[in-house]
């Protein structure tokens, strides 16, 4: 059930019609009056026919006039009852007709309220009942100079839970959400499942001044989504509930329904592309940002389909011989009117709104065709990195994707492609990553965990994963020599991959210091500015044909742009 369709009751009138039932009823109950009628007949002949012959039968065997006197009165008393027999039988089967029509209405019309009005599986109202309620309260909002609210409820784990444990559990966690939101509202106020994960409350009257009713209505949403955190178990598993939930006041963000839940849903869906587990009140400062997000998504997919994007390869260089370890091939954006657009201006959104499945496949495939033309050319770059984001990580695609960028000479540049992941790519589904891992590492593909140290469980992963090298984060290789604290981190980080027999790669080295400091510690790998600038290929390439890629400071010292992808 708990599918995106799921939830979604029929609209008014397309499940069973009651006009239907009393149209059956109504032709029953003519029937039965035709029945009736010809009864009547049969009776009043009968009737007729009973009065002749009887009274013809007692002049045969009776001549006294008081006998006759007597036996009349007789023969009019058993006619009288033993005809109101079949009258009496006649008005209760009649009177049971109606009693079971009338009782067939009513569970016809209940059904087909409950199909209409009701969601099947959590029995909240549905989107049809919410129209028809908000109308009302629209109303008297309007007749008593009052506001109304929007609540636009949605569970950050769902998704989740269905795929872990199968749809039985989202089913039962949306009954369980259900029962929670309808004990937790006023009488007064109406919860409805609008659709999948999604809940909607619809808060009616609100009264005072905007002050008073926002400062009400975000004290009222963040109650809720406070308590709504909990710890939730299905058989072995546990989950943490959250939710992001958006809110719009009537008028002021909308003056009907559909307004209003767009703007309640633009809320939340602030909230969940920030981080999840967070409410906020709709603004215009929201709608803003949503239409530079639309449109910036809209240029993206435009990027793609034009082919606008550009791979520009940052070379690695062993700290230890100074030769060229390889190349970390790094997106850009090459805007038709605003020029190179640095990863970190786009990057976050196409993460948010899953458009990094498709960047991600196109560096993929950029990736192949630059290793190919590299081998015709006989240069070898050393090792290939690629930055694979979560959500690409564990398609079903992705090995097929990345084998072909090992196909080439036999020679020594054969293989050598490495795939940079985050912490985040294991979160969804540890163990179908571990698989994966290991999959394309006996196809001689090796892995790095990129930005070691600013995750949760690090630790862990370095102890499950089958890695080959850590990415120490950049902020502490640009803080280490004024933090000291950063520094012992370093250290420890370092210590610690070499007992593992992992190699460990510094990026964002920008300063002589900080490579001497890295050098001192034995850190393996130094990427940056200072070492070398992320280049477009056919600059790389002419730097490779000619042999001049080696250990030593780049020329161009310009601060570095935001994050490298």
């Amino acid at each position: 059930m708990s599918r995106k369709t799921a939830g979604k009751s029929r609209e008014p009138g397309s499940s069973t019609n009651p006009d239907a039932a009393a149209t059956s009823i109504r032709q029953s109950l003519q029937r039965m009056q035709k029945k009736i009628i010809a009864s009547l007949a049969v009776y009043l002949i009968l009737g007729l026919l009973w009065i002749f012959l009887s009274d013809q039968f007692l002049f045969i065997f009776w001549q006294d006039a008081a006998t006759l006197r007597v036996l009349s009165v007789l023969k009019g008393t058993l006619f009288v009852l033993f005809s109101s027999l079949p009258f009496y039988l006649m008005l209760r089967q009649r009177h049971a007709f109606w009693q079971g029509a009338y009782n067939e209405l009513d569970a016809r019309e209940s059904q087909a309220f409950r199909q209409a009005y009701l969601d099947a599986l959590t029995r909240l109202p549905n989107r049809a009942y919410l129209e028809e309620a908000f109308r009302k309260h629209v109303l008297q909002a309007q007749d008593h100079a009052r506001k109304a609210a929007v609540i636009y409820f949605d569970i950050d784990e769902l998704r989740e839970v269905n795929e872990l444990c199968g749809y039985a559990a989202g089913d039962q966690l949306l009954r369980m959400t259900a029962a929670y939101l309808k004990s937790s509202v006023r009488p007064e106020n109406l919860v409805v499942r609008l659709a999948f994960d999604e809940f909607v409350i619809l808060v009616a009257p609100l009264s005072g001044t905007d002050e008073a009713v926002t400062a009400e209505l975000n004290a009222y949403v963040e109650r809720g989504w406070q308590q709504y955190q909990q710890q939730w178990r299905f058989k072995d598993h546990s989950f943490y509930l959250t939710a992001s939930i958006g809110a719009a006041l009537y008028p002021e963000h909308g003056h009907d329904l559909m307004s209003l839940l767009h703007n309640a849903e633009t809320a939340m869906l602030t909230c969940k592309q920030a981080n999840k587990n967070d409410y906020c009140l709709y603004s215009s400062q929201i709608q803003l940002q949503t239409g530079r997000r639309t449109e910036q998504l809209t240029l993206m997919r435009k990027a793609l389909s034009e082919d606008q994007f550009r791979l520009y390869y940052q070379p690695q260089f062993d700290l230890k011989s100074g030769e060229l370890r390889g190349l970390e091939a790094l997106i850009r954006w090459q805007h038709p009117q605003r020029g190179l657009v640095s990863p970190g201006q786009f990057i976050p959104l196409a993460e948010a709104s899953g458009l990094i499945v498709s960047i991600n496949d196109w560096v993929i495939r950029a990736v192949s065709r630059q290793k190919k033309a590299w081998l015709e050319e006989q240069i070898c770059p050393g090792v290939i990195a690629i930055n694979v984001s979560s959500r690409r990580f564990c398609e079903s695609n992705l090995e097929a994707q990345l084998l072909p960028i090992l196909d080439g000479s036999q020679g020594l540049c054969q293989g050598l492609l490495e795939v940079e992941i985050t912490e985040t790519a294991m979160l969804e589904d540890p163990e179908e990553a571990i698989q994966i891992m290991g999959r394309l590492r006996d196809k001689g593909i090796t892995f790095s965990l990129d930005d070691f140290g600013s995750g949760y469980a690090s630790l862990n992963y370095l102890r499950r994963l089958p890695l080959d090298c850590v990415k120490i984060e950049r902020q502490f290789v640009q803080s280490m020599l004024i933090n000291k604290n950063d520094a012992l981190i370093i250290r420890s980080i370092i210590d610690l991959a070499h007992n593992l027999g992992l190699i460990v790669i510094a990026e964002g080295v920008e300063t002589a210091e900080q490579l001497n400091h890295l050098c001192t510690l034995g850190c393996d790998v130094g990427q940056g500015y200072h070492l070398g600038m992320p280049l477009p290929a056919e600059a790389i390439t002419d730097l490779l044909r000619e042999k001049k890629l080696v250990l030593q400071p780049a020329r161009n010292t310009d601060s570095p742009t935001n994050t490298e992808r």
